[in-house]
């Protein structure tokens, strides 16, 4: 019995896989690159973010204090306002009398 075999002369081309381990490997590097930034702007955004709520915080600590503040000072113009009210109230008063008083003596 007789076998026959194709035997390739020589091993196959290196060059082609060496280009093709050369690309791979660029690939490799470009991708660790891009890892390596989107990790630093992942580090920029996180403590953005941090600023953000301590400013968030800052914020909301200045608008409960405005807050007290205004009602504060409305209260003391709800005050001031009762003030006026009664000291009208007691001048008109003062002004009646005294019409009054005015009145009584011309008609006696």
């Amino acid at each position: 019995m007789l076998v026959v075999t194709h035997v390739p002369d020589g091993q196959p081309d290196n060059a082609d896989q060496g280009k093709e381990l050369v690309l791979a490997q660029d690939c490799i590097l470009k991708l660790q690159s891009s890892v390596l930034s989107l990790q630093a702007r992942n580090q920029e955004l996180e403590a953005g973010l941090q600023q953000l709520s301590e400013d968030a915080e800052a914020l909301k600590s200045a608008n409960e204090s405005a807050s007290a503040t205004i009602t504060g000072q409305q209260q003391e113009i709800d005050d001031l306002k009762a003030q006026i009210v009664s000291l009208t109230a007691a001048v008109d008063a003062a002004t009646n009398e005294l019409a009054d008083t005015k009145t009584t003596k011309t008609t006696k």
